[in-house]
């Protein structure tokens, strides 16, 4: 939308060119299929915290691959950090000291991912559609919530497990 800038300059009023408003254009990680292998390095981590909190490292993997394409420094514009994109208070709760720390991002995530998985008997659809939106939305609604981002979020990342680690879709 256009706005028109009027200003008083010496008693005048001067019209000013309708002002095009900022876009803020959200950055999105580069996602290239050919890229997942960047996420190597952070198998040992991965591998000790999925053992540690009883999470299949591939879900790890995806999750990871979707919330930040492996960008250890990505920052969301709501504000998620790291890899598994932890938000400040939920980074707390769990005990994440530095957010931006790879091996406590890592860890902090997968515990937050097994306390949703156990909260949903399991289900990982809304293990995941709590990650992305809440526990709290995913109570309200009985299930994935009505909201196109968590559609998608829950959808990508079930493609991504199938896609990138050539796993069966079915199975989750």
């Amino acid at each position: 939308q256009y706005s028109d800038l009027i200003t008083n300059t010496n008693e005048e009023l001067v019209e000013t060119l309708p002002i095009k408003p900022k876009v803020k254009k959200s950055i999105r990680p580069d996602r290239n299929i050919s890229k997942i292998n960047s996420l190597d390095r952070f198998d040992g981590i991965i591998n000790q915290a999925a053992l540690k909190h009883g999470v299949d490292p591939k879900l790890v993997k995806a999750v990871i691959w979707q919330e930040s394409a492996g960008n250890p420094r990505a920052v969301s514009s709501k504000g998620a950090k790291g890899l598994m994109q932890l938000m400040d208070g939920t980074a707390k709760m769990l005990g994440v000291s530095d957010i931006f720390d790879i091996k406590q991002n890592i860890f902090g995530g997968v515990k937050y991912l097994a306390i949703l998985l156990k909260k949903f008997g399991g289900d990982i659809k809304k293990a995941l559609a709590a990650y992305n939106s809440g526990p709290s939305s995913v109570d309200k609604y009985g299930g994935i919530p009505p909201y196109k981002e968590t559609r998608e979020y829950v959808s990508d990342i079930l493609d991504n497990l199938k896609t990138l680690f050539k796993s069966d879709k079915s199975r989750y």
